[in-house]
């Protein structure tokens, strides 16, 4: 009975925001993009409470509300640290002119003046980034074959294709077999 009142003592002495306060936040990850200052500026009114009971799940969800935040892992070191390690979206197109797409077709919408140049530009209804990004993927690299870059990849609303090329050539490819076209 006395282990179990100790446990139950031990649990509420750990529970208590001042028993072992939050000391340190560090971050870690490759940052083109994101700024580390502005992310801990973020992030730091979410740690608050004890090193047991801070709030990770708000804390990494204000982290990610980032434009150049994919997924922030939060790690404790013990007694007193948060250790955020920090994965960076990778824009591998521009969506329409006001967001980017990730390798999984994800949208994300960073200001403008951060887009990378030279990206290839997608444009198609909405709700198809991932179609069109997985079809991307596959177009150049037919392309790339016959010496072919491309320059934007369209879908319109009838789900035909068109593919632009950096030398001003365009493949309308339509909506049906573009496999074989």
């Amino acid at each position: 009975a006395s282990l179990f009142i100790g446990l139950v003592v031990g649990g509420v002495w750990l529970q208590q925001e001042d028993t072992l306060p939050i000391l340190h936040v560090s971050v870690d990850g490759q940052f083109e993009h994101v700024d580390k200052n502005k992310l801990v500026k973020v992030v730091t009114p979410y740690v608050t409470g004890s090193f047991i009971n801070v709030d990770v799940t708000k804390l990494r969800e204000a982290g990610e509300a980032l434009p150049w935040v994919k997924l922030i892992q939060v790690q404790r070191s013990w007694p007193d640290t948060l250790h955020l390690v920090v994965e960076e979206q990778q824009a591998v197109a521009q969506w329409s002119s006001h967001a980017l797409v990730n390798s999984e077709g994800e949208l994300f919408f960073p200001a403008k003046k951060s887009f990378p140049a030279g990206l290839v530009k997608l444009a198609g209804p909405e709700g198809t980034s991932e179609l069109m990004t997985k079809q991307y993927a596959e177009i150049i690299k037919q392309f790339e074959l016959l010496g072919l870059s491309v320059s934007q990849l369209q879908m319109d609303k009838r789900r035909s294709w068109a593919v632009q090329f950096d030398n001003g050539m365009k493949l309308m490819l339509g909506r049906a077999d573009n496999k074989q076209r």
